[in-house]
C-alpha cells in the first residue's frame, strides 16, 4: 500500500509457512506520498483473507535509509486496533534567527483529516520539542478538527526532528491517543516555509510487544526522486550525443564509449545503469537513432566476447541499454502475447506444482504430480504456440534491431554461433 491505497499484490504460495514470493513491483508514486507498508495475508477461499502482520516504511526512511536497498528481514506487526490508526495532519514551518542570534521556528498547525474516532469527541494536537509540548485549543467534535495555531520555538540549534501528536477529550476520565508524527528538520532551509501533510502512526512504545512473534518478511527497498527538468534544459546535451553517434565508426566511438568505460569503474560511485540506459534508450527513440545507437554499443559489446555463452550475461551498458529497449518497445507485445494464458492460471487456479517434496498428499503424490503434469503441459504448449504464431505481432522496429544484432554475432569467429 502507498498511505491507504493497495496498488500491488503477490501472486498466492500454497499450503506454505514459509513462503518464497521472488516479485519485484516498481511503482510510480506521488511527490507528497508519506509511507509504505506491505502486509501479508493468509489466503481463505471461502472467507475474508485473514491478515498476519504488516511493515511500514515512512518516505524520510526511504530517503535516508540505504541499507533498505539490501536484502533485509523485516519484523512483522500484529494488525490490531492499535495499529489500525488512521489520519494526517497539516503543518507549515518557518525556520528563522532571533535578534538574540536563536534559531526561531515557527510551527502552524493548520488541521487533520479522516481521524480514527467518534464524532462527538473533542480533538486537540501537541507539539512536543526536547521534552516540552505546547497544545492547541480542542476542537469540538468533529473528525476533521480545524486549528489554524502558531506555536513558535527557540533554541541554540534545532533538534533534527520534533515530534506532534493528536488526541481527542471525550470527558474528564482522560484522552484518547490518536496517532502521532514525526516532523523532519533535516533538509528545512531558512526563511523558506514549508507546508506538508503527516501521516499519523501509532506509538512506537505500543508496537514493540505487537511484533513479538509474528513472523518477519524479506524484502529490498530502493527509492528513488528523479527531479526531471524542461526539455529545453537537456538540448545542448541531446545535440551533443546526437552528434556524436552520427560521427563515430566502428573504431572512434565517442561519449558513448566514454559512459560505457566511466559506469565500468565502480570507484566512480556511478553504479546505476539500469537508469541510465533507461534514459539514453528514451533519448535515442524519440530522436529515431535507436537502431544505430543498439548498433554501435552492441557492437562493442560483441566484439569483447570470447565466449557465445556468456554474451550478454554481464552488467555492460549494452546489456543493459539492449533490455530497457525491449522493455519500452515490446511491453504491448508481451502483454497480448502471453497476458491470456497468465490469466487463464489465475483464474482456473489449478495446481502447477510438480515437486513432489511440496506436495501434501495422504498417500503417494505420484498421481498429484501427474495431474500436475499435465496442467503445466497445458499452460506451456498454449504459451509457445501463441509466441510462435506472434511474428506479424511483434513491433518492426525490435524484429530490425535483432536481425542486425544477429549479424554482429556472426562476424566475430571467436563466438561460433551455428555450433552453439
Amino acid at each position: 500500500q502507498v498511505d491507504d491505497e493497495c496498488v500491488a499484490r503477490t501472486a498466492t504460495v500454497w499450503k506454505e509457512r514459509n513462503p518464497f514470493f521472488g516479485e519485484e513491483v516498481v511503482l510510480d508514486v506521488d511527490t507528497d506520498f508519506q509511507e509504505l507498508s506491505v502486509a501479508l495475508y493468509d489466503h481463505d477461499r471461502l472467507t475474508a483473507d485473514h491478515p498476519l502482520g504488516f511493515v511500514t516504511f515512512s518516505r524520510l526512511q526511504l530517503q535516508t535509509d540505504q541499507s533498505l536497498a539490501l536484502d533485509t528481514w523485516h519484523p512483522l506487526t500484529k494488525l490490531c486496533r492499535i495499529t489500525s490508526i488512521g489520519g494526517e495532519i497539516s503543518v507549515s514551518l518557518l525556520l528563522t534567527e532571533s535578534n538574540g542570534g536563536l534559531e526561531r521556528l515557527q510551527v502552524t498547525v493548520h488541521r487533520a483529516r479522516d481521524l480514527l474516532t467518534e464524532s462527538k469527541a473533542d480533538t486537540y494536537a501537541v507539539v512536543e520539542m526536547d521534552q516540552a509540548e505546547h497544545t492547541t485549543k480542542k476542537c469540538k467534535e468533529s473528525r476533521h478538527p480545524v486549528w489554524e495555531e502558531t506555536i513558535t520555538l527557540e533554541r541554540i540549534k534545532m533538534p533534527k526532528e520534533f515530534r506532534i501528536f493528536v488526541c481527542s477529550a471525550k470527558n474528564i476520565h482522560g484522552s484518547n491517543f490518536l496517532g502521532e508524527a514525526i516532523v523532519s528538520l533535516a533538509t528545512l532551509e531558512k526563511d523558506v516555509e514549508r507546508t506538508s501533510w503527516y501521516r499519523l502512526r501509532p506509538d512506537p512504545t505500543d508496537m514493540v510487544e505487537l511484533r513479538e512473534n509474528q513472523g518477519s518478511l524479506r524484502a529490498s527497498i530502493k527509492f528513488s526522486h528523479e527531479l526531471v527538468l524542461p526539455l529545453v534544459s537537456y538540448m545542448k546535451l541531446t545535440d551533443y550525443l546526437l552528434s556524436s553517434l552520427q560521427s563515430i565508426s566502428s573504431t572512434e566511438l565517442g561519449i558513448v564509449s566514454l559512459l560505457e568505460s566511466f559506469l565500468s569503474d565502480h570507484t566512480n560511485g556511478i553504479q546505476d545503469r539500469e537508469q541510465l540506459s533507461r534514459t539514453l534508450v528514451r533519448l535515442f527513440i524519440g530522436q529515431a537513432y535507436c537502431l544505430k545507437f543498439l548498433k554501435h554499443i552492441n557492437h562493442i559489446e560483441i566484439m569483447r566476447a570470447k565466449d557465445s555463452s556468456t554474451l550478454f550475461r554481464g552488467n555492460s551498458l549494452a546489456s543493459k541499454c539492449t533490455d530497457q529497449f525491449m522493455k519500452i518497445v515490446g511491453l504491448r507485445y508481451l502483454l497480448e502475447t502471453i497476458k491470456p494464458v497468465i490469466d487463464d492460471v489465475f483464474r482456473e487456479g489449478k495446481d502447477c506444482e510438480i515437486d513432489p517434496t511440496k506436495i501434501v498428499a495422504k498417500k503417494g503424490p505420484e498421481a498429484i504430480v501427474a495431474k500436475n503434469v499435465e496442467a503445466l503441459s497445458t499452460y506451456l504448449n498454449k504459451l509457445l504456440t501463441r509466441i510462435v504464431q506472434s511474428q506479424d505481432r511483434c513491433p518492426p522496429i525490435m524484429r530490425m534491431a535483432f536481425k542486425t544484432l544477429r549479424t554482429e554475432v556472426s562476424a566475430n569467429p571467436a563466438l561460433d554461433v551455428e555450433a552453439n
